[in-house]
């Protein structure tokens, strides 16, 4: 890729592909429920006219995830990724979008590059990874629609750490085909 600095520019890849779609995304690593998370997201998409819906369910270990500020019609005001400290009870960890957002991470990725590329004393090895929920967050900042759907129920499991993978091993191996 040439980028290797996080999510936002490996799905900025499909650009050309997605560019006029809509999008659901849900982190590879992540288990979640419920079963039609993305058919629920898509519809309050569909429903709002918003630019990005998230997937919010309760976490609360807030320094794993994007916590998540939002209003009681369900318009986010702030994510924030991993914080020391947070007042929310929710994280997203799936998302839809309308093209527009699509659009708006395309632009802002090239302005973080070329700003990076042409800083006489940037490092690309000390890049940093930039998160999904910052592009989504900048979003918010310039003016688009995102809003949040509540999950609830369980909190998700992100299987790439190994506590909730211990987790998602010692809970799926012991359920029965008729309890999954």
């Amino acid at each position: 890729m040439g980028l290797p600095f996080g999510v936002p520019y490996t799905l900025d890849q499909a650009y050309p592909f997605v560019n006029h779609a809509v999008v659901a995304f849900g982190f590879p690593d992540i288990l979640f429920q419920p079963n039609d998370t993305f058919k629920r997201l898509i519809e309050r998409l569909n429903s709002s006219k918003a630019d990005v819906v998230v997937g919010l369910l309760p976490l609360g270990h807030f320094h794993k995830g994007g916590m998540v500020d939002f209003d009681a019609e369900g318009r986010v005001h702030q994510i924030v990724e991993k914080p020391a400290q947070s007042n929310s009870r929710y994280s997203w960890c799936t998302a839809v979008w309308a093209p527009a957002f699509t659009e708006f991470m395309h632009h802002y990725l090239a302005a973080i590059t070329h700003d990076e590329l042409h800083d006489s004393t940037h490092n690309p090895s000390q890049q940093s990874e930039t998160p999904l929920g910052n592009v989504i967050q900048a979003a918010v900042d310039k003016g688009l629609r995102v809003e949040a759907e509540i999950f609830v129920g369980d909190p998700y499991l992100d299987i790439g750490t190994p506590e909730d993978l211990i987790r998602a091993v010692r809970t799926f191996s012991t359920q029965t085909p008729e309890t999954k």
